[in-house]
């Protein structure tokens, strides 16, 4: 196995107010895709100070880092529909078809 550099590729400063009135600071991250084997790759997705979700596999880097895009988008989407409302450093709200440009 190829040793894991960990670098990060994008991170985003976000803020979180859940439905309930609790503030979160949460960092998004994503980390470069690296090789496992022949025919897998992985790709570090965090949501720090949320939900850490770790290593999301696929079977080449493209496939290993659209899953961690698309799992990133289900989770603030999720958070979102039950209610909480995601902002940026700036305090702007986010809309997540905006920020992952699928609009």
């Amino acid at each position: 196995m190829d040793k894991l550099t960990n670098r990060i590729i994008c991170s985003k400063k976000l803020n979180f107010l859940s439905s309930d009135g609790q503030k979160k600071k949460v960092l998004a991250i994503l980390h470069e895709p690296q090789k496992v084997n022949e025919l897998e790759f992985t790709c570090e997705v965090r949501l720090q100070g949320f939900k850490e979700i770790g290593q999301i596999t696929g079977v080449d880097s493209f496939q290993a880092l659209t899953l961690g895009i698309n799992i990133m988008k289900t989770l603030l989407d999720s958070y979102i529909n039950k209610g909480g409302k995601i902002t940026d450093e700036f305090g702007e709200e986010i809309s997540t078809d905006l920020m992952f440009s699928s609009t």
